[in-house]
């Protein structure tokens, strides 16, 4: 195993909420009504693995603050249309030039979100801010506020 990374699994359950103009719809390829979401925890930081539209995976950070937030160069990857959102902070102390996108469907293990609208910047800054870890988008809010998330960090836990 490699220093200063956890494995460990999430585990997911749909809660009734309030539904968000950033993610259309949420579905589980389950019936169950909660399953294990693996994360690897490296700087305190939780990673998880996304796919957009299928393609991936792609290395986001877990973060219960943030927005749906993808990097430039994923998003040309995926082949995303990217509109021009203005100038804004970036990642790092830079400001950056933002655009907005649309992706069709996001995957984080059996939980699938659709139509979710993620902001787009450059990542350049970001080996300095978080490390060697690739970091290639965050996501946060649009599964906290549907889920129920439990972390599992070897027998402590977070309701």
């Amino acid at each position: 195993s490699v220093k200063g990374i956890a494995l460990t699994t999430f585990l997911l359950a749909v809660a009734s909420g309030p539904s968000l103009t950033t993610a259309n719809s949420v579905e589980s390829e389950v019936r169950q009504p909660n399953f294990p979401l693996p994360f690897k925890l490296i700087d305190n930081r939780v990673f998880v693995e996304v796919r957009l539209n299928g393609q991936g995976p792609y290395h986001f950070i877990l973060d219960t603050g943030a927005d749906a937030d993808l990097s430039d160069r994923a998003a040309q990857r995926v082949g995303l249309h990217v509109e021009d959102a203005g100038v804004g902070q970036g990642v790092g102390a830079a400001r950056e030039r933002f655009g907005r996108t649309r992706v069709v469907k996001v995957q984080l293990g059996r939980l699938q979100l659709n139509d979710v609208e993620f902001a787009v910047t450059s990542f350049a800054d970001a080996p300095q801010v978080f490390g060697v870890q690739p970091v290639d988008g965050f996501i946060g809010r649009e599964i906290f506020e549907r889920m129920v998330v439990k972390h599992d960090y070897t027998l402590r836990d977070w309701v």
